[in-house]
């Protein structure tokens, strides 16, 4: 732990982010931890709230609050998972620009730019002006949400209660919000930083070119992409309105895929980079065994191989397999499959409840105005 707080102080992204600090303080950057005390503060403290004040088993015409599927799946699961991967991210991004120099991932000549950009980086990460219109524009969703539209036991029917549950709402809508603007200057960071002299090394242990780093950086912005695809398969679920708007639907099911295409796209510029230096690798090899061949066609000629232009002959080859398996990307097979893993839940959920569910899509597609303006 000494160490991160070592890290987070030369690079720290979330200095003017006053609530996560709360939660850094509380959870002492551990996401468990950190997950955990959310989770206990905003649901298990919001039912003994709701014990007391008796919207537990309902109150002022409403349901009791433990029917409300879709609001209690979202602040007992997906508002502590959304801390537990906030904090993730902000390990993942101070742990990735202050070990970059460490890495050896930037070359020498290039130290001097990066580190200005690294100050420059920190500021935008932590722009007030951003912090606040994100406060803002959530806390103005949600006195409207509660006050106007809200039915359930979340809205102004829900007493103190319902304020105590929305607070916690207005901060996830908080969370979303500025974790998209982060997540949008990481990805743009790492492009950045790849037009500076990188250090690529195809040999590296870590089996990512040594740019494993640049890798968990991406995965960690994208498995909030999972977390609102998880977040919106549970509408399909549980909300009828959604579950009844076909194009809606189709939206959403573009959103799926697009998820997939972002993922590789903000790492088109590492993977061509990694690419680059495989293919030099590949080609210095090539002629290499263009001119051992040479070597044996002359030595064919005259009937007799020289067994050191064999073994070397041999040795290339061995080494030619050795160099076709050098990573063209910044994470090795494992991780792609932990996260390819994640990713599909959510949407196997979705598929199958389109296609059982006869409200879905599949069964209302003459419902969609695209498809009535077809001949």
């Amino acid at each position: 732990m000494k160490a991160m707080k070592k890290e987070f102080k030369d690079f720290n992204s979330f200095k003017t982010d006053f609530i996560y600090r709360v939660l850094y303080r509380w959870g002492e950057g551990n996401p468990f931890k950190t997950a955990f005390i959310y989770f206990t503060t905003s649901f298990i403290l919001l039912y003994l709230l709701g014990m007391i004040t008796g919207q537990f088993h309902g109150k002022n015409g409403l349901a009791p609050m433990y029917k409300y599927t879709l609001d209690n799946i979202n602040l007992a699961f997906l508002a502590p998972m959304g801390a537990f991967l906030l904090c993730f991210l902000y390990n993942t991004i101070n742990d990735a620009f202050s070990r970059f120099p460490e890495l050896k991932i930037i070359k020498p000549e290039d130290d001097l730019k990066y580190l200005e950009f690294r100050t420059r980086l920190e500021n935008i990460y932590n722009n007030k002006f951003v912090i606040f219109f994100c406060l803002l524009i959530s806390i103005g969703i949600n006195s409207y949400i509660h006050s106007v539209f809200a039915t359930g036991w979340l809205g102004f029917k829900g007493g103190i209660t319902g304020l105590y549950g929305r607070f916690f709402i207005t901060v996830n809508y908080y969370v979303i919000m500025i974790v998209t603007y982060k997540c949008t200057i990481t990805i743009w960071a790492i492009q950045q930083i790849m037009k500076m002299k990188i250090n690529i090394r195809p040999f590296h242990p870590d089996r990512a070119g040594g740019l494993k780093i640049i890798g968990k950086l991406v995965f960690a912005v994208n498995y909030f992409m999972i977390l609102i695809m998880s977040f919106l398969t549970l509408l399909f679920l549980f909300d009828s309105f959604t579950n009844s708007q076909p194009l809606y639907m189709f939206m959403i099911l573009v959103f799926y895929f697009l998820s997939f295409y972002l993922l590789f796209a903000s790492l088109n510029s590492t993977h061509m980079r990694m690419w680059n230096a495989k293919k030099k690798i590949l080609d210095t090899l090539n002629n290499t065994i263009d001119h051992q061949h040479k070597k044996l066609d002359s030595e064919i000629k005259n009937n007799i191989f020289e067994i050191k232009d064999a073994e070397e002959m041999s040795s290339l080859q061995e080494f030619m397999n050795v160099v076709h398996k050098i990573p063209v990307w910044p994470f090795d097979t494992n991780t792609l499959l932990k996260f390819f893993t994640t990713i599909t839940i959510p949407l196997l959920i979705f598929l199958i409840n389109i296609v059982v569910n006869s409200d879905s899509i599949l069964y209302n597609m003459d419902k969609l105005k695209i498809f009535q303006t077809l001949p």
